[in-house]
């Protein structure tokens, strides 16, 4: 999975996904933060799954490549509703999915 954003800081888009999570109701919890400009997403409940998107600068855009994902067991069986509504947040704070 591939999501782009206009150029900014990474702690910048984090800021912009977090106010649109902070209007949803997810029945786990999310958290997001950056280590070393990577995006990291973690759901939290009923064990911890982490996905690490990793950026790459382009001329007007920030991109992020999912490069790790660690899916507990007990969230196997809503991964894919979740990974539609990550994208639904992507998009809904101004970035795109490409891949």
């Amino acid at each position: 999975m591939k999501i782009e954003f206009p150029k900014k800081p990474t702690p910048q888009i984090i800021k912009d996904l977090s106010g649109v999570l902070d209007k949803r109701a997810f029945p786990q919890t999310i958290s997001l933060s950056h280590e070393s400009n990577d995006l990291v997403v973690k759901i939290s409940k009923m064990g911890t799954s982490t996905l690490i998107f990793t950026r790459t600068d382009a001329k007007k855009r920030a991109e992020f490549s999912l490069t790790s994902e660690n899916i507990a067991f007990a969230h196997k069986p809503f991964y894919g509703q979740f990974k539609d509504e990550l994208l639904s947040v992507v998009e809904e704070a101004g970035g795109k999915v490409t891949e």
